[in-house]
């Protein structure tokens, strides 16, 4: 499977297109997508198990998107906790709208 190529701050449009095949390929789209959820008080063995998987997954999720991005795009996420916080700058940052592009 080829790797998307490195977003450079140019094309979002097509960039973000070939990331999120990337991403759904490789079975972590919908961690990008959704906000982790808290382990429940009290939790059994298979609970913190899938927690954890679901940790890595969020993990690696979010060190894709790390590596497809150009050193001057990275110091826009690099403070991002989460690779959905990562997208979510990433998308208003290069396809907000005209004022927020501007910024």
């Amino acid at each position: 499977m080829a790797a998307p190529p490195v977003f450079s701050g140019e094309n979002f449009e097509i960039w973000s297109v070939k990331m999120k095949s990337s991403l759904e390929a490789s079975d972590l789209w919908d961690v990008v997508m959704s906000e982790i959820q808290p382990l429940q008080e009290d939790p059994t063995i298979a609970q913190i198990r899938n927690y954890n998987d679901e940790a890595m997954r969020r993990l690696k999720a979010k060190t894709c998107i790390y590596s497809v991005v150009s050193g001057i795009v990275f110091t826009r996420i690099m403070a991002c906790e989460t690779s959905k916080e990562a997208w979510d700058t990433l998308h208003e940052a290069f396809q907000g709208n005209e004022r927020t592009r501007q910024m």
